[in-house]
């Protein structure tokens, strides 16, 4: 095989260099449009594709494009040329875009409030972002730094407000509102109430207005209304009950006072320590007197001196008669041992232990 040969020929393109340029043009303090001017050169001739991209979705496909940003802040600028050989080039360049709002755009929640008023401040202003100082001055005496504040004004008057802006690269502008915020007096609200306890024996309630600054009053308790300035209520049952009190200046500001009332749900148990069966129809059964509405699981137990329960019932009305188990055999007369136990109207557990004299 010695002597047998091939050749093959490749052909080499080999196109003059392409290189991606641009610069631009914008005012750093004024908000505005970024005039994009390209520079790129190829060997081949002109450029026949240009791409921009500015922010992550926003591109152009124009040579010398105009492009105006919507926030500040550090802008990589991308951009890709081809030329007729489809040779390619990109390079990518930093804007530092940090300009103050050609117009302040403030809009405050309300333009008139009753002491205390809180305002609050949203600044519409574009571009701008945490990165800047904002300068309040409230026309009150209180200046504060912050993008979008609030404020709350304590005292009567027209105020005006001050607004100072500074960019991260120095550039500032502002503007001023004269009398700009309105602040109306307010009452301020208050009231007691007699008796401090009420209770199931003891439903009706006065209250007694303590507000100041006050030419009208409007009051809720317990979902009753009423526009006397101490009313009197009577509660139809026990529980805890909002009162509140709205008390209206003579601008029409209001202040509003609120307090839960506790109207105790009592009961009473008084235990007499002797009684008589003898049919006469007074004092004939031993039983605890009162009020008896919020009893649960009421227990009475009656024991002779030897230990033995000769009486039991579940029922604060119904009595023991001095026989045993209430029927047949009278026990004598003499001294006994009752033990009472119920749980109250709000859970709690009492307990009761005593002597009665049955007189025979």
């Amino acid at each position: 095989f010695e002597g047998c040969k091939d050749t093959a020929d490749i052909t080499i393109n080999v196109f003059p260099a392409i290189n991606a340029d641009f610069t631009f043009s914008y005012d750093t303090c004024e908000a505005g449009a970024v005039e994009f001017t390209d520079l790129s050169m190829s060997g081949a001739g002109n450029i026949t594709k240009h791409s921009w991209l500015f922010e992550s979705d926003e591109k152009s496909a124009d040579k010398n494009p105009i492009y105006s940003y919507n926030s500040p802040g550090i802008k990589p600028i991308k951009l890709v040329v081809e030329d007729k050989n489809e040779c390619k080039d990109s390079i990518i360049k930093d804007i530092t875009w940090y300009p103050v709002p050609e117009l302040i755009v403030i809009q405050p929640n309300q333009f008139i409030g009753c002491v205390p008023a809180k305002i609050n401040f949203n600044n519409l202003s574009l571009p701008i972002d945490e990165t800047y100082s904002v300068l309040w001055d409230f026309g009150d005496g209180e200046v504060v730094d912050a993008l979008s504040p609030s404020h709350t004004y304590e005292s009567a008057g027209s105020y005006s407000v001050s607004v100072f802006i500074t960019s991260p690269i120095g550039c500032t502008t502002g503007t001023s509102y004269a009398d700009w915020i309105r602040i109306l007096d307010s009452p301020i609200a208050g009231f007691s109430y007699s008796p401090e306890q009420p209770s199931i024996f003891n439903k009706t309630v006065s209250f007694i207005d303590e507000s100041s600054n006050a030419q009208s009053w409007s009051w809720d308790i317990g979902g009753v209304g009423s526009l006397q300035q101490n009313p009197t209520y009577t509660f139809q049952d026990t529980g805890i009950v909002r009162v509140e009190q709205i008390a209206v200046h003579e601008t029409g500001c209001t202040d509003t006072a609120t307090a839960l009332i506790d109207i105790l749900p009592l009961v009473t148990l008084h235990v007499p320590n002797a009684f008589t069966p003898n049919n006469d129809g007074l004092n004939d059964t031993f039983k605890g007197k009162g009020y008896f509405d919020g009893f649960q699981e009421f227990t009475m137990q009656i024991w002779n001196r030897w230990g033995e329960k000769i009486y039991e019932t579940l029922d604060p009305d119904i009595g023991w008669n001095g026989q045993k188990n209430n029927a047949g055999t009278n026990s004598p007369g003499g001294v006994y041992v009752y033990t009472i136990e119920y749980i109250g109207p709000r859970g709690g557990v009492e307990k009761l232990k005593g002597h009665v004299t049955l007189i025979r």
